[in-house]
């Protein structure tokens, strides 16, 4: 156990272990504490471990050409070289990425917009498609879209909604989001936006994967999405 002071609001917080799979937060004011540089590095290997894969195995048979090349008896005269000029292999699209600025991307509702929604996300070169859904009619209601790393702030609706979001590197637009790639997910519980007394109850939604916390999600088919 060790004192770990966040670098937000200088609160001093006792962090009893680290570990890849989940980011330790501020007890005061729930923004992610400083990590060793180890860790990070540990945890950017995992998330890419399998592009560090395949530059093994390219690099490996790269290098057995080479050594066969070079094993060969040489002969006088020229040799013409050929260089592989093919991109590496992606899934293609036939349509082009779209401009979009971060928040409230659709609003499909006219009622009054009272309760406070923060939506926070992890860095990196992800960006977030957010839907807020009826719990109870499952109607759009709102959406909105955030870059990785950043923190939004908005004011939504009373009532009480599911969240749902997609990842992806490149926009698309509406109608392909982030392409062939595009991630989708749910939160496991609901959110109630209500008035309680004289305050009204809002919700800070962190996409952030970390040690102790209180969000469960769940992967869904592009179709529940």
């Amino acid at each position: 156990m060790k004192l770990v002071q966040c670098s937000h609001c200088g609160a001093q917080n006792r962090v009893g272990g680290y570990s890849l799979s989940r980011t330790a937060i501020c007890g005061k004011c729930h923004i992610q504490l400083p990590e060793p540089f180890y860790l990070r590095s540990a945890r950017i290997a995992a998330k890419y471990k399998y592009w560090i894969v395949l530059g093994v195995i390219v690099g490996g048979a790269e290098l057995m050409d080479e050594f066969k090349s070079s094993s060969k008896p040489s002969f006088a005269g020229t040799r013409t070289n050929y260089q592989d000029c093919s991109p590496p292999f992606r899934a293609t699209v036939n349509y082009p990425a779209v401009p979009v600025s971060q928040g409230i991307h659709q609003l499909f509702t006219n009622a009054e917009q009272i309760a406070p929604f923060r939506i926070v996300t992890p860095s990196g070169p992800e960006s977030y498609y957010v839907k807020l859904t009826d719990a109870f009619t499952g109607a759009l209601v709102m959406t909105f879209f955030v870059y990785g790393g950043q923190g939004f702030e908005t004011e939504v609706p009373l009532g009480t909604y599911r969240v749902k979001y997609a990842t992806g590197a490149t926009w698309y637009g509406e109608n392909h989001l982030f392409g062939p790639d595009t991630r989708y997910s749910e939160a496991d519980k609901t959110f109630e936006f209500s008035v309680q007394g004289s305050r009204i109850s809002g919700y800070t939604v962190e996409l952030i994967r970390q040690h102790g916390g209180n969000l469960h999600t769940k992967s869904i088919s592009s179709n529940q999405f």
